[in-house]
């Protein structure tokens, strides 16, 4: 599945359920694609503005090809995401290495584990309010990941 799609599905979803429960008022909040996580890290991901909310994160390659969807339930957006990865170690280059992370240690594959040791990937988010819409928002797109693509994003291990 690609960022684009996404985008497009959450705000269907926003708009069907504002149109058919009033009393919700469910508010979707995106940022925008950063750069290269290797060339931004050491901006505040997300901003100072949504660090403390809920949300859904996503990882994608370069191309923006979804690999995780995550989500963040506890007014947490900022530590779920860099929970992560961990503290980058710097390499002999002089780049960020995220040797540390969960994500490239239990990465199916050693080209995944290498895309997130070094950081060419991105991170994108929404934020969700009320926050208890969060788990629904996540598991609703990775079920349509599932459909679609017949398997979830490749750094998924499960729904919800």
């Amino acid at each position: 599945m690609h960022l684009n799609s996404i985008t497009e599905i959450i705000n269907s979803f926003a708009s069907s359920l504002n149109d058919s429960f009033k009393e919700l008022e469910f508010n979707v909040v995106a940022f925008p694609r950063m750069k290269v996580f290797n060339e931004s890290f050491k901006q505040h991901v997300p901003s100072e503005t949504y660090k403390d909310k809920s949300g859904v994160y996503f990882i994608s390659n370069l191309k923006g090809e979804i690999l995780y969807i995550g989500k963040a339930g506890k007014n947490n957006l900022a530590a779920e995401i860099w929970g992560k990865f961990g503290a980058p170690v710097v390499g002999n280059d002089g780049a960020p290495m995220f040797v540390k992370s969960k994500m490239a240690k239990y990465a199916p594959t050693k080209d995944l584990s290498e895309l997130i040791t070094n950081g060419a990937f991105n991170i994108s988010a929404i934020v969700i309010e009320p926050r208890e819409m969060v788990s629904l928002l996540e598991v609703l797109l990775q079920t349509i990941c599932l459909r679609q693509d017949g398997c979830l994003p490749a750094l998924n291990k499960q729904i919800g």
